[in-house]
């Protein structure tokens, strides 16, 4: 059985791309906020109060609506497994019952014609073919 971790190379990569991506974020966040200038004389502290808590009910809406959208998919994909497997089944009961009755059918005619040709002995040997035949048929179609 192969393993399922990955070679310590990816994992090596992996840690430098994401402490490059890390590193470049940070800048462009310290590149943002020096362009802010927040400057005690222009800006009052209510008015920058205000901003970060509409920002901070803003992002708490966008993570909510991340997450509702994700269990709804995935919702959506568990109700379509059960739908198909509830056809699936259904399905085979169908399957089951018309071979059964096909079955049934076929054994009742064979063993009609048995009783009713039981004199003639290639009539009981055709009969006792077709019984055969009607029971490998009948197992056939059930499968296994």
């Amino acid at each position: 059985m192969a393993s399922k971790r990955p070679p310590a190379a990816i994992i090596k990569r992996s840690l430098i791309l994401a402490r490059e991506y890390f590193a470049h974020t940070l800048a462009f966040l310290q590149r943002w906020l020096d362009r802010l200038e927040l400057d005690p004389e222009k800006h009052s502290l209510r008015g920058l109060l205000s901003t970060i808590n509409v920002v901070l009910v803003l992002l708490v809406i966008a993570g909510i609506s991340a997450s509702a959208i994700g269990l709804l998919r995935s919702l959506a994909n568990a109700q379509g497994m059960t739908r198909v497997q509830l056809a699936g089944a259904s399905a085979r009961d169908r399957i089951s019952a018309r071979s059964r009755m096909s079955g049934a059918a076929c054994w009742t005619v064979s063993t009609s014609w048995r009783s009713a040709f039981s004199r003639s002995s290639s009539c009981l040997s055709y009969c006792h073919l077709m019984l055969l035949n009607c029971r490998q048929k009948r197992l056939e179609f059930l499968g296994p």
